[in-house]
């Protein structure tokens, strides 16, 4: 997977989904400004590992990010607040710690937010998408607290 992610710098979707033998460190390979119109839409179930890029933030139209059920540890990424677009992201089942970014505040599109089954902890954000309980979702993340009530 390295070498052609190293030859072709121009991907326009990647659609992933339970590829169990191929395993890839996801940190530096997302070149954002060279992908406006970058669609992860199934990366899910798979040996994914490392930490999130921050220049995932940077893409323009990204509709669906599905990254859920890997294996991507450290923080979540505050520049994902700036996806003015995306309607799903999910980040569940990972292996992701610390806060919640107050940035993901900024999520106004997004249909689905779904943080569930990482090492999450701290105050979950109550403004913005933390507005709707039917949005999203932090279950199993033990060390969380706050947030509105249902």
């Amino acid at each position: 997977m390295k070498d052609a992610a190293d030859r072709n710098s121009h991907y326009e979707s990647i659609k992933l989904k339970h590829s169990s033998n191929i395993s890839c460190n996801f940190s530096n390979r997302i070149h954002a400004k060279r992908n406006p119109c970058l669609n992860i839409s199934s990366s899910h179930e798979n040996k994914f590992s490392g930490v999130i890029p921050n220049s995932l933030g940077d893409c323009l139209t990204l509709e669906k990010l599905h990254m859920e059920g890997n294996n991507f540890v450290g923080t979540i990424p505050s520049s994902l607040g700036h996806l003015k677009t995306t309607e799903i992201v999910d980040l569940s089942r990972n292996n992701l710690s610390g806060t919640i970014p107050a940035s993901l505040e900024n999520l106004h599109w997004t249909e689905n937010l779904n943080l569930s089954f990482n090492m999450l902890e701290g105050e979950v954000p109550t403004q913005g998408v933390f507005t709707n309980i039917n949005v999203f979702s932090v279950l199993g993340n033990e060390k969380l607290c706050g947030g509105i009530r249902p």
